[in-house]
């Protein structure tokens, strides 16, 4: 996709692209800690050929889930669209596939229209799920303060329980060759049973 604003309009747009505009103070306070039990969803879905709809309740029956919010215009979002889809294609064969969520309200920016979704959703392949949270619900029952932001959840009996939420990794430019790559590190913890790799959340 074409950038056609200043990079740091997109900046802009990555800050602020939720634009909640009823009970802003919820995100003032994170209530999510890690062990939390977690919210399910139902979104639309905009990859042609998959599920219209996707429930987090569609894993059930899989360890857990990576759930990552990300939008079309943001320009720390258009930097990690390759890292997002390395992330499923390592992990989903182990239990962990990605969920990707677009908390942006469409009337915010042309970009994150359905339409647009379902434009980025064709180009960039993805075999995932981009889901519409039009309505910004599930935005505001995960605190989501900016995108891209990274929810690792894994299933616990009948329960989705939050293992970490923060960036994907240390390096927003992808130049670091000593880079710390949070998600992967704490997935792989998860299916290898370790509990020394822990990260604290971040807002």
């Amino acid at each position: 996709m074409k950038i056609k604003a200043p990079k740091i309009i997109l900046l802009f747009i990555c800050l602020l692209a939720i634009s909640i505009k009823a009970k802003s103070a919820v995100l003032e306070i994170d209530t999510l800690h890690l062990g939390d039990t977690v919210s399910g969803f139902n979104l639309p879905n905009t990859v042609p050929n998959q599920p219209k709809m996707v429930s987090l309740d569609d894993y059930k029956n899989r360890k857990g889930v990576i759930l990552i919010f990300m939008t079309n215009g943001c320009y720390h979002c258009i930097r990690y669209r390759q890292r997002i889809k390395d992330l499923h294609t390592k992990y989903a064969k182990d239990g962990y596939p990605v969920v990707t969520i677009n908390p942006s309200n469409p009337s915010y920016a042309f970009e994150e229209t359905n339409q647009e979704m379902v434009k980025n959703a064709i180009k960039e392949k993805y075999e995932f799920p981009y889901l519409e949270d039009s309505t910004q619900n599930v935005t505001r029952a995960y605190n989501l303060r900016s995108t891209p932001t990274a929810y690792v959840l894994q299933r616990q009996k009948n329960n989705w329980v939050l293992k970490y939420k923060g960036p994907i990794d240390n390096d927003m430019d992808n130049k670091k060759k000593d880079k710390t790559n949070f998600v992967q590190n704490v997935v792989d913890a998860l299916i290898h049973h370790k509990k020394d790799v822990v990260y604290p959340m971040r807002s």
